[in-house]
């Protein structure tokens, strides 16, 4: 997701979820989570 704050600022938000290839499981709490953040400036 992406929020443009002003003509010049931009804050991005991602987010990620993955799991081992090789097993298969369904439990929620075997995945791995990123969430990053980022602030973009352009002139």
């Amino acid at each position: 997701m992406s929020f443009k704050l002003l003509s010049w600022l931009a804050m991005d938000v991602r987010y990620y979820m993955q799991h081992d290839r090789n097993q298969l499981t369904f439990y929620l709490l075997y995945y791995m989570y990123y969430i990053t953040m980022g602030v973009n400036f352009t002139i």
